[in-house]
C-alpha cells in the first residue's frame, strides 16, 4: 500500500522557502538550486511494506529503496497466520534544503505515521560523477530516531501523522521541527510538546514539553514556524487536540526556548481539536494573526462525533516577530472574537461546484482579539483536518464533509465516492470575504469566497499552483504555473494586498480558478473606457 502524500524532489518547483535573508549558506543557494532544477526530479514515495523508495520522476524508474530499522518490528508479524493489518511506515514526507556548514543538502524528513513512532532522514543527492544523477546510496540515509532517544520525564513521542519543518535559528543550528505525535501513551493528554532535531544527525537539541496544568487531549497537532526578516525561526505555532493553540519561543540558545506565555494563546470552543498547521501573516498593530481550524478523524469514533460544530479562528497574537514574548498577555476568549459567517448560495456550477459569499464584518482591534468564523453551517460533519495555507492576504482553508462509511473494513484504492468538502479563501486578518474563484472562467475573480464541492478530492495535500504571467514581444499573454510550498508561513512584514492568480490541484484533474483581488477605493470599473481616448 502507497502511503500519502508522495514529494517531488526538484525540478521545476518553487523551494521550500526563500533563502534570500541572512542564512549562511545564502550565497551559494542560487547555484544549489539551479543544480536540483537541472537534474530530473525524484519522487520518494512510503509504503506500507515498511520502505521508502526513490523514483526517476520522469522515467519512472526505481533508483532506491531505504527501510528505518524501526520499521521492522511490524514487518516481522508478517510471518504469522492470523495476521491483521496494521499500519507500518504511514507518515508523510516533506521537502527540505539543509546547509551543513559546507554544503546544501536536498532533504526528504519523513515519520512512522500510524506505524512505528519514528522520523527518518533521506538525502536526495546531486551526483555530478560520470551521468549526472539522484540515485541515492547508502550514506544518502541519514538518521532514524524514535521513542528511545526522544523520551524523557516531561515527552514522550507519539504517532506523528503531520508534516516536519525545518530551517536554522537564531544562534546558527539547522533543525528539524516536529510535534510529539498522537497517542503517546498517556491518556491524561500529559508529555506533548515540540521535538527539536538536528537536521544532519537526528540528534536531539531540545524537547519543549507543554505545561503539566494543561491537558493536550490526544496531542500536540501540526507546527508552523515563524522566521525573521533574516529568515531565521525564532518561534512556532501549534495546536493540540484539547483546542489549544499554543506559541513556543525559538529565540537565542535552546536551554532558553520554551512555551510562550506559559499558557495557551487560545482553546476552541468546546475544545474542539485543532489538527492541522496553523497560518499566520503579520499583524497591522504589532505581533501576527494565527489562524486555524478544527476537526479531527484519527479514531473511527471521530466520524460519529458530529453533534458539535467545528470552527475557523483568527487569533491575535501581540508578540512582535524576533521580540521577547509580550508581557501581561491573557488566553483570548470567545467573547474576544468577531464572528464572520457563511451567506446563502451564489451560484451553482455543473461540475465545479456551488459558490458562496462570506460576511464582511468589521473588526475594532480596540474591542476584538480575532475572528472566527463557525463550520457546518449547512452541513453536520464538516471539519478541518489539512494545514491552513497563506495565499498573498488571504489564507486557504479546505474542510471536509464527513459521512460514515457502509463497510468500514472495505479497502478504498479509488478516488470514488469521497467525501465532499468545501474550500474557504478569506482575508487573514479579519476573515472577511474577498473576491476569491473564477465562477464563470473569464478571467476575473468573482465576489465568491467559498465553494461545495460535492465531488471531494480537496480533503487533505491540496496543491496551489501560482499563475505567473508574461508578455512576449508579440504581445501574447504566456502564463505558467509554479507550485507553492503550500504552508501556513508568511512574511515577516504586513502583507499589503498583490493581486494573485492561481489555481487549486485536487485530486486527478479537479481545479479550481482562485486568487487575490485587491479593491481599489474610489476608482470606478468605468474609468479607463470613459478617459479612454477614441481610436482613428
Amino acid at each position: 500500500m502507497v502511503n500519502p502524500p508522495s514529494i517531488f524532489m526538484g525540478g521545476d518547483r518553487d523551494f521550500a522557502y526563500d533563502l534570500s535573508g541572512a542564512v549562511t549558506g545564502a550565497a551559494s543557494y542560487l547555484s544549489y538550486a539551479n543544480a536540483k532544477r537541472s537534474l530530473p526530479a525524484s519522487l520518494f514515495v512510503s509504503t506500507n511494506a515498511g520502505m521508502m523508495h526513490a523514483f526517476n520522476a520522469e522515467a519512472g524508474d526505481e533508483m532506491a529503496a531505504f527501510m528505518p530499522r524501526r520499521s521492522l518490528r511490524r514487518m516481522l508479524n508478517y510471518a504469522d497466520a492470523d495476521y491483521l493489518f496494521e499500519y507500518t511506515l504511514d507518515g508523510p514526507l516533506s521537502e527540505h534544503d539543509i546547509y551543513d556548514g559546507a554544503n546544501w543538502n536536498h532533504l526528504a524528513v519523513g515519520t512512522g505515521g500510524r506505524g512505528e513512532r519514528l522520523l527518518y532522514a533521506v538525502r536526495s543527492p546531486l551526483n555530478s560523477s560520470g551521468t549526472p544523477n539522484r540515485t541515492p546510496g547508502q550514506n544518502d540515509f541519514l538518521w532514524e530516531t524514535g521513542p528511545d532517544l526522544i523520551d524523557n520525564t516531561s515527552l514522550q513521542l507519539g504517532h506523528i501523522t503531520n508534516p516536519v519543518r525545518s530551517g536554522q535559528t537564531e544562534n546558527g543550528q539547522w533543525i528539524v521541527v516536529a510535534n510529539n505525535g498522537h497517542y503517546n501513551g498517556r491518556i491524561d493528554g500529559t508529555r506533548s510538546g515540540l521535538v527539536v532535531l538536528d537536521a544532519m544527525t537526528g540528534s536531539v537539541i531540545r524537547t519543549i514539553a507543554l505545561p503539566a496544568t494543561y491537558s493536550a487531549g490526544r496531542g500536540l497537532s501540526g507546527v508552523t514556524l515563524v522566521r525573521n526578516a533574516d529568515k531565521r525561526v525564532v518561534a512556532a505555532y501549534a495546536g493540540d487536540a484539547n483546542g489549544n493553540l499554543w506559541r513556543f519561543n525559538l529565540r537565542g540558545a535552546p536551554a532558553s526556548w520554551g512555551v510562550s506565555y506559559n499558557r495557551p494563546m487560545f482553546t476552541t470552543a468546546n475544545n474542539r481539536p485543532i489538527y492541522g498547521s496553523p497560518a499566520w501573516q503579520v499583524h497591522p498593530n504589532g505581533g501576527t494573526v494565527v489562524v486555524v481550524a478544527t476537526g479531527m478523524l484519527l479514531q473511527d469514533s471521530d466520524l460519529g462525533d458530529t453533534a458539535v460544530s467545528e470552527a475557523i479562528y483568527g487569533i491575535w497574537d501581540p508578540t512582535v516577530i524576533g521580540q521577547d514574548d509580550a508581557a501581561g498577555f491573557t488566553t483570548v476568549i470567545r467573547d474576544d472574537l468577531l464572528t464572520q459567517s457563511v451567506l446563502p448560495e451564489t451560484a451553482v456550477v455543473a461540475g465545479a461546484g456551488t459558490f458562496f459569499r462570506s460576511s464582511r464584518n468589521a473588526i475594532d482591534w480596540n474591542v476584538h482579539r480575532g475572528w472566527t468564523m463557525p463550520l457546518g453551517q449547512s452541513y453536520q460533519g464538516e471539519r478541518s483536518l489539512d494545514l491552513i495555507r497563506n495565499l498573498g492576504s488571504s489564507v486557504i482553508i479546505t474542510t471536509t464533509v464527513l459521512r460514515a462509511v457502509e463497510d468500514p473494513d472495505a479497502e478504498m484504492c479509488s478516488v470514488s465516492n469521497l467525501p465532499a468538502n468545501y474550500i474557504y479563501i478569506l482575508n487573514a486578518l479579519d476573515g472577511a470575504t474577498a473576491r476569491s474563484f473564477d465562477i464563470d472562467g473569464d478571467g476575473r475573480l468573482d465576489n465568491v469566497s467559498v465553494v461545495l464541492v460535492a465531488g471531494g478530492g480537496y480533503s487533505r495535500g491540496m496543491s496551489v499552483a501560482n499563475i505567473i504571467r508574461s508578455v512576449s514581444l508579440t504581445d501574447v499573454i504566456r502564463e505558467r504555473l509554479s507550485i507553492d510550498g503550500s504552508t501556513g508561513e508568511s512574511p515577516a512584514e504586513i502583507q499589503k494586498c498583490s493581486p494573485i492568480r492561481a489555481r487549486l490541484l485536487g485530486t486527478e484533474s479537479g481545479s479550481f480558478a482562485a486568487g487575490v483581488a485587491c479593491e481599489v477605493a474610489g476608482w470606478s470599473r468605468n474609468q479607463y473606457q470613459l478617459s479612454r481616448p477614441p481610436s482613428n
